[in-house]
């Protein structure tokens, strides 16, 4: 990047960079759908390949229909305290409800914002950062050759609002630290009122990651350092009332907003022996978990050059930023954008060390690493560009050894995911409606007419479906088809349950209807106690109990 230059006009070239970065996304998304031959029409939500998008999808609809839905989402049956909502905070899919606010709200609505979105925030990072010919050109060709980038646009999934804000945070970031360090602290009230929109912007933008991600709270330490040493002490009152209210925010929207998971999402057990004094024990257990998740994780990265597996081509490339971002700290080229280099290699290796140790699942834990994968994207030119300065080669005509290994790495990982990762079909993919799910799903819109809310209740799960999501015909697991949840009533939520919550006591279920598959223990059961059937389309059933 090149360093901001605080006097002039705005160049042609920065314009013409601007322009190229807004309609960049959706050019990614036209050439991935040409790869897999599939046309722009072809598209069609229910068939996504990630079942969370029912969920937002249907949030977002019944939100749009009326405020809030007048049943709930959530897991076996929990609920949120306000508004029915599921375990994700409402603040994450934001965008996307002043988008269909705007433009309306169907199946391709949320495609077109994530494109939109992300389109807008590139052009915002591209014209705070000012990167140079080369470093554009190549950070354009790693987003190009990163698969995982255009699938999860055309999803209705929330990491593309995550990575679109955390970019302009991070072009902001950058803007504050040139402030902060080029210009010096305390040069003139002109300087002062120049800073203070990227101090401003940079720390709104980190609140917001921090709310609907809380491992973010790592990157609001960027415009409260630089807020302090350009106001100095008279800052950390209001740098302390930014970092309270933001907390305070995140508390009252996840205790009041959000329902309960199946379970914790984090498994705390290895804190819990140590805070017993059971030292040796959590130790052993932490070696446990590591060497089970370095195992999990190595083999996504090996299925990433193998066949361009999307959680392992997140790992390599949040790594690889994660690489860069140290080396480049230590680069006196960068000493103004130091302090970014730092904390942002704090945070994705805390993440990291997060998904190992409490969350783990590699799988879940390559998703919470998209985001750093996409900046990651962003980093790599970084590495590639320019000569090695005073930070790598102490005296003149010195190679650093270490700086161009890490240029050839970087170099040898683009070709390994241009010559895999972007031809081969991955592990998750656009969704692409054939003809036959069209068809379903045109009967189920059909069969729901029936389904009808109840208007003014005062308990939601009249107007909720248990969606049992996995059952068991025998011994063999099957999972429920859930395309047909999106064209429920729009205002109907859904609960996602194990089939263990209606196989124990079916007479404590609360929601009005089951949705199952035909096959399984839990639509055997209803038939058993005499439910009635709403309509059964295939393997899929859904079932009526009596509300009176």
């Amino acid at each position: 990047m090149e360093k901001i230059k605080f006097k002039g006009k705005l160049n042609i070239s920065l314009l013409v960079k601007c322009a190229i970065a807004l309609v960049f996304p959706a050019i990614v998304c036209l050439v991935y759908c040409a790869v897999r031959h599939v046309g722009i029409g072809e598209l069609f939500l229910p068939a996504s390949y990630n079942n969370d998008c029912v969920f937002y999808y249907k949030q977002i609809e019944a939100i749009l229909s009326g405020g809030v839905p007048d049943g709930y989402f959530g897991f076996n049956e929990s609920r949120a305290a306000v508004g029915g909502l599921a375990a994700w905070s409402p603040l994450i899919y934001f965008p996307w409800i002043v988008w269909g606010r705007i433009f309306g709200w169907n199946f391709a609505s949320v495609l077109v914002c994530n494109v939109v979105l992300f389109g807008v925030a590139l052009c915002l990072f591209t014209y705070l950062t000012k990167p140079g010919d080369l470093s554009f050109g190549l950070s354009l060709g790693a987003l190009l050759l990163f698969p995982s980038f255009p699938i999860h646009l055309l999803n209705a999934l929330p990491e593309a609002v995550v990575a679109s804000v955390f970019i302009v945070f991070l072009g902001m970031s950058v803007r504050c630290c040139d402030f902060a360090f080029l210009s010096g602290s305390g040069t003139g009230k002109n300087e002062d009122q120049k800073a203070i929109p990227y101090i401003v912007g940079a720390f709104i933008a980190g609140s917001y990651l921090t709310v609907i991600r809380p491992y973010m709270i790592v990157f609001l330490a960027i415009p409260v350092y630089v807020l302090i040493k350009r106001y100095g002490k008279k800052a950390i009152a209001v740098s302390a009332a930014g970092l309270i209210a933001t907390l305070l925010i995140y508390v009252f929207v996840n205790k009041y907003f959000t329902a309960d998971y199946f379970s914790p999402l984090f498994d705390t057990g290895i804190v819990k022996l140590a805070l017993q004094g059971r030292i040796e024990e959590a130790f052993w257990s932490a070696v446990y978990v590591v060497k089970d998740m370095s195992a999990g994780i190595g083999s996504f990265v090996l299925s990433a050059f193998d066949f361009g597996s999307t959680a392992g081509t997140q790992y390599v490339l949040a790594f690889l930023g994660a690489v860069i971002s140290a080396v480049l700290f230590f680069d006196k080229k960068e000493k103004s954008r130091r302090l970014v280099y730092l904390v942002y290699f704090i945070a994705v290796v805390l993440l990291f060390g997060a998904i190992v140790l409490f969350l783990q699942k590699a799988n879940e834990g390559a998703r919470h690493l998209w985001v750093f994968s996409v900046a990651g994207c962003l980093l790599i030119p970084e590495a590639l560009r320019g000569e090695v300065t005073d930070g790598y080669a102490g005296k003149k005509g010195r190679i650093h050894l270490p700086y161009y290994f890490l240029k050839l790495f970087s170099v040898v990982i683009l070709i390994v995911f241009m010559l895999r990762g972007s031809i081969v079909p991955t592990d998750y993919d656009i969704p692409i409606g054939t003809k036959e799910l069209r068809e379903e799903i045109s009967l189920w819109e059909e069969a729901f007419k029936s389904v009808k809310p109840v208007d003014k209740t005062t308990n939601g799960y009249e107007n909720t479906v248990a969606w049992v999501f996995v059952d068991y015909d025998g011994e063999d697991m099957i999972v429920t088809e859930y395309a047909p949840l999106y064209v429920l009533p729009k205002k109907m939520g859904i609960s996602c349950c194990y089939p263990d919550h209606i196989l124990d006591d079916l007479d404590s279920v609360k929601s009005r209807f089951i949705y199952t598959d035909s096959r399984g223990k839990v639509a055997a059961l209803c038939s058993e106690k005499g439910m009635s059937v709403v309509a059964k389309i295939g393997n899929t059933i859904i079932f009526e109990r009596s509300h009176e």
